[in-house]
């Protein structure tokens, strides 16, 4: 596959780069957000750390209201309007209501609140995550230990 067939998002046109700054494109995000039923929005990956390049996608996470089609059918329509905001189908948009634990505690320690309904919701999404996080480290530590033997046993029967 070339850097072109790579390039192109899923209405099939090439992808252009994010044409805004990220302060601009934050601003819009936060308008965005407000009027949508989005209790919690962060900027993660290479824009949260300002280290876009020609290539790069925007990282949005999303809590939302919401559960089951109802919250899946506002996904869908957040995405498109992200798009549109941004000008761009480089948009990541990821839903933190069914994201794992770990992928949410990134993204709450090195990505950037775009929009917190209050400020309340975003202490209690975030303490939730946190607890979550460490509450789930022996089993992430459990699989680590039995993938480390299972690499160690397989590499083993490879040279003998």
């Amino acid at each position: 596959m070339g850097t072109k067939e790579f390039r192109r998002g899923p209405s099939g046109e090439a992808l252009p780069g994010l044409r805004l700054s990220v302060e601009d494109a934050s601003a819009r995000l936060r308008e965005l957000m407000q009027r949508e039923n989005v209790v919690v929005a962060y900027l993660f990956g290479s824009c949260a750390r300002r280290t876009m390049h020609p290539c790069s996608d925007v990282d949005i996470a999303v809590l939302l209201d919401g559960r089951g089609e109802e919250m899946y059918e506002a996904f869908r329509r957040l995405l498109v309007d992200v798009c549109n905001v941004l000008e761009t189908e480089r948009v990541d948009l990821l839903l933190l209501n069914s994201a794992p634990p770990t992928l949410k505690f990134e993204v709450i320690t090195t990505g950037r609140v775009l929009y917190a309904r209050s400020d309340v919701a975003l202490n209690d999404f975030e303490t939730n995550v946190t607890q979550r996080y460490h509450d789930t480290a022996h089993l992430r530590a459990v699989q680590n230990d039995y993938l480390k033997r299972r690499a160690r046993a397989w590499y083993s029967e490879k040279r003998a």
